[in-house]
Parts: structure tokens; C-alpha cells; sequence
């Protein structure tokens, strides 16, 4: 029954941003009522009916009557919650109103300021801005900021005019971050080590992300589940050798304990990463897999993921709107699934080598009559043999989820963002146990050693000194990652650029093989075979028009004419650039722009934002 409602509430919720509009909130008791009553007998309704009432109910608190009348002047109080970006003359930043708080949610806004005083997180400011709407360009293919926005809670944006400071707290992680900038900033990889160690990505340049885009390595640099995953396990390896060397005890109290400590460890650095989305959706799924460890009970696969998916969507019915929330769920789905399937691959055989070994073992019984060194060989042997097996196994293991993350992944990539990068599955197989067994573990050890020299009764010299020798270590560690995706940039396919056509054919086509091998039935099977008609059929025609240019250049003369084929229809694509007025004229692969839109300066043009986007999604640019 609880599983039914957890399903029901989970599906609504991810698909909330189809509906065509929301419940009004006098309906809120009422659809309350109708919850409780069918909860008993119809739990799947129940919890589709409850996902839509809270997510009605957010989405009216956070646009509540003061976000209704804007764009308008207003004053208000406000806390500093992160630093957006820099420029030469303005600033961007995210702000957390004081003196209106939201029933629910606390209000966000995003202000700039020109020629800003010196701004810091945590200060608190008195402030007179215009603010404005959410609202952005939504193009075929383009960013669309309005819900990138929405996801982050922020309702509006604007332009402050005067400031006054009121006060300043900072918060323990940014006095953190202060201590140890100034022996970051003397790292060769200072901006991938600021990102690793506390989820600030602001100082990695555009040619940087360029990189890790093409390579597909950008989740080694954002804090997600599998940072979190080598703390907790690092720490619980440190923290149960001690327990069990110091304080031995043959009941499961240090191995509670150690789950503990390194639980604690992990929530301190998720809290020195800022809890970001990823970093929160990671955080439960761990919490999740403790408690359930913890009070000894069983769970499946798929129940420990829906559990966890609804764990983060009850905590934020927004978080669906990122495209992290789908790229975290979709990876974590695939690396469970696919462990558990391996796993029960390779049980079989693991049993029939140790089966194997026993034999062995029993034909040589009589152990007494075999020297010392032969008993010695002997032991030996069957555990390297042991050892080797165990090692081919995690190989597998490994090999199979990397593929199929690569794949996976770079499906969900084409939809959300209409790239693909076809160098990630071998990069991502050196890299992923690279930061996994040296890079994470020295970078961790690094921060906490150095959070301890800031305790310690140390000359401050001294404690820079130390500090700056042990991050070093960890820094000489992201050497070969960052020489390696330096070379990305000569790498030919690095990031492919499709059309959505293309992507929507072969995401069918994917669909439709996953049935295929699934389906029980020959009637199924059939009919899931359609779905691999439309990305069959785009090839066919690719290739058929490729080859028939080719031809048409060697020969001179047109094949295909107007008698020959029917005409291709014009389309005409207004494209949104704001204030300017921007057409597109399609026929075919080729096509006519007219205007580009609006340009400020080399920060912002509408021609890179919106319109080489759309090109891009049509199939016009490559």
C-alpha cells in the first residue's frame, strides 16, 4: 500500500510540469480530503493526487501577491546566499529575502549590481532594486533560464539601485573556504580543487568546461554521489579498522559506529560543498541506504531508488525542473540495476570456481604428509586464484556499468542539451577509479588535515607551510586528468552536436531494442520493433542524400530534380531574441536567417544564446 502511494506520488510529481495548469488553492483542502479517504483502497490515486497538491502548494507560496505585481521598485532586507558571477563593472548574486518570509519557501532573488562595494556570503543588506519577472527567450534547443531558475526557488530578478549593509555573519564554511584560499590559489589545478573540494565551479574557465564537456567528465568535477560515496566509504574503512583494533567487540556496535562517523564526515562535506541539488539527492540516497543497513532491513534495488526519489521530490517538488535531478536518478538507476544483474551473472560462476577449489583442496587431504613450504604454496595459490577471480569479476562489473553509463547518460545529455560525446566511455573508464582510489581520497585527507592544522596550537607559518605541502600531493594527483582532456580540443567527434529529429529517432530506437530483448510475447516483441522504423528510415535517407551529393559533385550534373521529386516545403521559425525580431526560413538542410538580435558587449549576444541553438536543433549547423 505505502509502495502504491510512493509510485503514484513520484509519477506525478516528475511529470508535473506537463499539466496545463495547477490546482487553485481553495481546492487544496478538499483534494486533502479525497487523499485520506482513498489511501486505503486506491494508493496509486492517492498519491497522484497528493504529488499535484503539493506542488500546487509550493508553487503558491513562492509566487505569492508580492512576486504578482512586479516589475516594480521595492525595498527590502536580504541575505547574500551565493555568488553568481563577476564581470569588470557588475556582479550577479543570489539573495535570500529576510523580511518577507514564504509560508513554506524562502524567497530568492537574482540581482546585479554595478560597481558593487565588496560583497561576501552571509552579509546581510538593506536594499532598493527593480525587480522584474523570470521570464527568458525559450527557443527550440536554447537554455531555457525560466526553469533553471524555478528549480533553485528564485522568483524573480532585478537590478539594484542602492544598498545599505547591515550586517555580517559568516557562515563557518566560508570562513573555511577563506583559510584555505590562499593555499589553493598556489595549486597548478587551484579551480578544479576549489570545485572538488567545496562544489565551486566559478573559477574553472570556458575553455575548461569545453574540455569536460567533450570528454564527458564533468560529474569527476561536480560533487555528486560518487564523491560522496568514496568519503563514506573511505572514512568507514579508517574508522572501523580503528574500532575493531582498539576497542574489538563481536556484536554490530562498531560496525554501527563506524557507519556513524562516516556518516557525519559525509554530511560535513556536503555542508562544505554548499548542499547543492546533486549533493542533496546524494546525500538521502546514502542516508537511505544507512537507515535501511542500520535497523537490518532488506530492500531491493528498485525500492532503495524509488524510496530515495521520493525522499528528494517530498524535501523539493521543484528539483524535477533540473537536469541534474534526471542525469543523478538516471545514473544511479543504471549503476544499481546493472551491479544486481552482473551480480547474479557472476555468482554462478564465482560458485563453480570455489567448488572447483574445494576439490582441489579435498584431493590433497592429507595435508600432514606435504612439507611446510608445499602447505605454504598450496594456501597461497587458492587465494591468489581466489584473488584473480574476485579482481575479473570487478572488472566486469565495472566495464558493464561504464558502457552502459556512457550510453544512458549520453541519451539523456542529447534530449536535455542536443550534444553527444563519443570519447566518454574510454575516458570515463581510466578516470572514474583514478579520482575514485587517488584523487578524492588525497584531496579529502588534504582538506581534513588541513581543517586540523587551523585547530592546532601550530605557528602560523608552519601550518601554511604543512597545509600547502599536503594539498600539493592531491593536486600533483589531478595532473595526468587534467593532461589528459588537454588533448580533447584536436580529438575528432569530441562533441557532436545533433538534431532533434536525430535524437528522438534514436531514443525510440533504443526504447524499442530494450522491449524487444524484454518482451515475453512474439506479439510484443513485433510491436516494439516499430519503434526502431523511424531512426532506421533517418539513416536510410542520410545515407541515400550523402551519396548522391558525392556523385552529383563527381559527375557535375544534378541527379535529383524537380520532375524527379516532389518540391520540399518552406518553413518559416520566428525565433524569440527579446526586443529584436529574428526569422529563420527553412527548406530542407539549408535555410535563411534574417537579424541576429541584440549583442551586448562579449558577455551576452543573442545570436550565441538563441539563435546558433536553434540552427544547431534543426539540423543547420553542425
Amino acid at each position: 500500500m505505502i509502495n502504491r502511494f510512493i509510485y503514484g506520488f513520484c509519477a506525478s510529481m516528475l511529470f508535473s510540469n506537463l499539466l496545463p495548469s495547477l490546482l487553485p488553492i481553495w481546492m487544496a483542502s478538499i483534494t486533502l480530503i479525497i487523499v485520506l479517504v482513498t489511501f486505503k483502497k486506491w494508493s496509486f490515486i492517492s498519491g497522484t493526487l497528493f504529488g499535484v497538491l503539493l506542488v500546487s502548494i509550493c508553487f503558491n507560496s513562492l509566487f505569492s501577491s508580492q512576486e504578482s505585481n512586479i516589475p516594480v521598485k521595492k525595498q527590502f532586507k536580504a541575505e547574500i546566499v551565493s555568488l553568481v558571477s563577476v564581470n569588470s563593472d557588475w556582479i550577479s548574486f543570489d539573495i535570500r529575502l529576510l523580511s518577507e518570509q514564504s509560508r513554506f519557501y524562502d524567497h530568492y532573488y537574482r540581482l546585479i549590481w554595478q560597481q558593487p562595494p565588496e560583497l561576501k556570503v552571509g552579509q546581510t543588506w538593506l536594499l532598493n532594486a527593480r525587480l522584474k519577472p523570470i521570464t527568458s527567450p525559450l527557443n527550440q534547443g536554447g537554455f531555457n533560464q525560466q526553469k533553471y531558475l524555478l528549480s533553485r526557488h528564485i522568483v524573480a530578478k532585478g537590478t539594484v539601485k542602492q544598498g545599505e549593509l547591515v550586517a555580517y555573519f559568516a557562515p563557518f564554511r566560508q570562513t573555511i573556504i577563506d583559510n584555505l584560499t590562499p593555499v589553493l590559489r598556489s595549486l597548478d589545478n587551484s579551480a578544479v580543487m576549489q570545485a572538488l573540494l567545496f562544489g565551486d565551479k566559478s573559477l574553472l574557465s570556458k575553455q575548461q568546461w569545453q574540455q569536460l564537456r567533450q570528454t564527458g567528465t564533468g560529474h569527476l568535477v561536480a560533487i555528486s554521489g560518487l564523491h560522496l560515496s568514496v568519503v563514506f566509504g573511505l572514512f568507514l574503512l579508517l574508522s572501523r579498522g580503528m574500532l575493531f583494533t582498539c576497542w574489538p567487540h563481536s556484536s554490530r556496535r562498531n560496525l554501527l559506529l563506524s557507519m556513524l562517523i562516516a556518516t557525519v564526515f559525509a554530511l560535513g562535506y556536503g555542508y562544505l560543498a554548499g548542499f547543492a541539488i546533486s549533493t542533496q539527492r546524494a546525500l538521502v540516497m546514502l542516508l537511505a541506504l544507512v537507515i535501511l543497513t542500520m535497523v537490518n532491513q532488506y530492500a531491493s534495488t528498485w525500492q532503495r531508488l524509488i524510496w530515495a526519489l521520493f525522499a528528494v521530490l517530498l524535501i523539493d517538488p521543484f528539483a524535477s525542473l533540473s537536469a541534474g535531478f534526471w542525469l543523478s536518478f538516471s545514473a544511479l538507476a543504471i549503476i544499481l540495476l546493472t551491479i544486481d544483474y552482473t551480480s547474479l551473472q557472476q555468482q554462478t560462476t564465482l560458485s563453480q570456481e570455489s567448488d572447483s577449489t574445494d576439490c582441489i583442496d579435498s584431493v590433497d587431504s592429507n595435508r600432514e604428509q606435504l612439507s611446510l613450504y608445499q602447505r605454504f604454496f598450496q594456501d597461497h595459490q587458492t587465494r591468489f586464484r581466489r584473488l584473480i577471480s574476485q579482481c575479473k569479476a570487478f572488472i566486469v562489473v565495472f566495464w558493464a556499468v561504464q558502457w552502459r553509463l556512457a550510453l544512458a547518460l549520453g541519451l539523456v545529455q542529447a534530449v536535455l542539451f542536443g550534444t553527444f560525446s563519443f570519447h566518454s566511455i574510454w575516458v570515463n573508464f581510466l578516470m572514474v577509479p583514478w579520482f575514485s582510489f587517488v584523487v578524492i581520497p588525497l584531496s579529502i585527507i588534504a582538506l581534513v588535515l588541513n581543517l586540523l592544522l587551523m585547530i592546532m596550537p601550530i605557528p602560523q607559518n608552519w601550518s601554511y607551510i604543512l597545509g600547502e605541502t599536503v594539498m600539493q600531493l592531491a593536486d600533483l594527483s589531478l595532473s595526468p586528468f587534467q593532461w589528459l582532456i588537454g588533448f580533447s580540443d584536436a580529438w575528432p567527434l569530441a562533441l557532436v552536436r545533433l538534431p532533434d529529429n536525430l535524437i528522438l529517432s534514436v531514443a525510440f530506437f533504443i526504447l524499442g531494442l530494450f522491449l524487444i530483448k524484454w518482451s515475453v510475447h512474439k506479439t510484443w516483441q513485433v510491436v516494439s520493433s516499430l519503434l526502431c522504423i523511424p531512426f532506421v528510415m533517418l539513416t536510410v535517407q542520410h545515407w541515400t542524400l550523402h551519396h548522391i551529393d558525392q556523385f552529383q559533385h563527381a559527375v557535375n550534373e544534378p541527379i535529383i530534380t524537380d520532375a524527379t521529386l516532389k518540391p520540399i516545403h518552406w518553413q518559416a521559425h520566428v525565433i524569440d531574441v527579446a526586443q529584436g525580431m529574428s526569422v529563420l526560413l527553412q527548406q530542407g538542410n539549408r535555410g535563411v536567417l534574417y537579424d541576429t538580435g541584440a549583442a551586448y558587449g562579449e558577455s551576452f549576444s543573442y545570436a550565441e544564446r538563441a539563435i546558433v541553438p536553434m540552427l544547431q536543433a534543426k539540423g543547420l549547423l553542425n
